[in-house]
C-alpha cells in the first residue's frame, strides 16, 4: 500500500479511482483503512480476512468476525483543533467515544448464533484509532490460535485486550446444552485518558444465543467488566507469551535501527509528535517523488526533509527495528 497521502505519495484525486493490486500470500485475519487527514478516524476502516486455500490447521464449525471501532461525536478535523488548542483542557469532551461492533452502537450488535457442542473461531479486530479493547465470554473459556495474521500455539485465556490495530483469533467450545443464552462483554478504554464514570472506560455487552428465548446467564448489558466475580482471577491474552504454531529461524540482521516515538509540549501549549527527539514535520514533496526524481542523491536520506526523520534502507536489507 502507498502510505499516508501527501508523505509517501499523492493522494488519490476527488472522482478518480486507484486499482491495487498485490499477492496474497500469508492467511490470517487484517483490516484495511484510508490514510488520508485521518479518514481511518472518521470511518473509513473494513476487515480483511484471508482464508487458508488448504485445510487450515485448526478444526472450527464456524466464524464470526467481531470489528471493534471507536466512534467520536464530532469529525477529526474539529477534535485535532481542539487537541492542539492550548486554552482548552486536555483531551476535550469528544475525545471520549462509544464503541462500534460490526457497524453497530455496541449495545445493538446482533448475537452469535450457537449450537450445542460445536467449536467457534471469533477473529477480534481493533480497528480504533487510539483506544484499546478487552473482550470476554463469562462462561465460556476462549484458545487464542491466532494474532495479527499468524497462527499460534493454542493457549487458554478468559479474555482478550486488544491495543489499536491488533488482531486475535479465539477458539470458543460451545456448552453442550441449550438451556441458556450468555453475554459477551467489551470494555472501551485508553491508559491516557483519565476514567470518567460513564465516559471513560465505556462497557458494552451482547448476546451469545444458544436457544431464541431463552434465559440468559451472565451480566446485565449495563454492568461493568470489572463487575463480573471472577475478573480479578481472569487471565487475560500477554502477545509477547504467545509461540508461534510454525516455528522459522530469526534472520540475520544487518541493521538496527531505533526510533523513539511519542509527543512533546512546547512553550506555546501545543503537543506536537516528535521522533528521537526531532520535532515531526511532513515532507514538503512525497516521498516516493523525491526517491524517484533524486538520481544518485536519493540515499542522502537529509534531502527528504529535516524533519521528516526519513531513513534510507539498502536493497534486501535486513532491518531490526526496536
Amino acid at each position: 500500500m502507498d502510505g499516508p497521502a501527501m508523505v509517501t505519495q499523492c493522494g488519490i484525486p476527488p472522482g478518480r479511482s486507484f486499482t491495487y493490486e498485490y499477492q496474497v500470500n500469508q492467511a490470517g485475519t487484517f483490516w484495511l483503512h484510508g490514510h488520508d487527514h485521518h479518514q481511518n478516524s472518521d470511518g473509513l476502516r473494513t476487515p480483511l480476512i484471508v482464508r487458508d486455500k488448504h485445510n487450515p490447521p485448526f478444526y472450527y464449525d464456524k466464524e464470526y468476525v467481531l470489528s471493534l471501532e471507536d466512534w467520536y461525536d464530532a469529525p477529526f478535523a474539529d477534535r485535532l483543533a481542539d487537541t492542539l488548542n492550548p486554552n482548552k483542557p486536555f483531551p476535550p469532551p469528544p475525545s471520549f467515544p462509544h464503541a462500534l461492533i460490526n457497524g453497530f452502537n455496541g449495545n445493538h450488535t446482533g448475537p452469535l448464533l450457537f449450537d450445542a457442542g460445536k467449536t467457534y473461531r471469533i477473529r477480534l479486530i481493533n480497528m480504533s484509532t487510539t483506544e484499546w479493547f478487552k473482550f470476554a465470554m463469562p462462561g465460556h473459556q476462549m484458545e487464542v490460535i491466532e494474532a495479527d495474521g499468524i497462527y499460534s500455539e493454542p493457549a487458554a485465556v478468559d479474555g482478550v485486550t486488544l491495543g489499536p490495530g491488533q488482531r486475535y483469533s479465539v477458539l470458543v467450545s460451545a456448552h453442550s446444552t441449550n438451556i441458556y443464552n450468555y453475554k459477551y462483554m467489551i470494555e472501551l478504554f485508553a491508559s491516557f485518558v483519565p476514567r470518567l464514570r460513564g465516559m471513560s472506560p465505556r462497557y458494552y455487552a451482547g448476546t451469545v444465543e444458544y436457544r431464541r428465548g431463552a434465559l440468559t446467564v451472565a451480566a446485565n448489558p449495563e454492568t461493568a467488566l470489572e463487575a463480573v466475580p471472577e475478573y480479578e482471577s481472569m487471565a487475560w491474552t500477554a502477545d509477547v507469551q504467545l509461540s508461534a504454531l510454525y516455528h522459522r529461524p530469526a534472520l540475520p540482521v544487518d541493521r538496527r535501527i531505533g526510533l523513539v516515538l511519542g509527543g512533546a509540549s512546547f512553550t506555546d501549549g501545543v503537543t506536537r509528535d516528535v521522533i528521537n527527539n526531532i520535532t515531526y514535520a511532513a515532507p514538503l514533496i512525497p516521498t516516493l517523488y523525491s526517491a524517484i526524481s533524486l538520481g544518485a542523491l536519493a540515499s542522502n536520506q537529509t534531502l527528504y526533509g529535516p524533519q521528516s526523520h526519513a531513513v534510507v534502507l539498502r536493497h534486501l536489507e535486513y532491518i531490526e527495528l526496536t
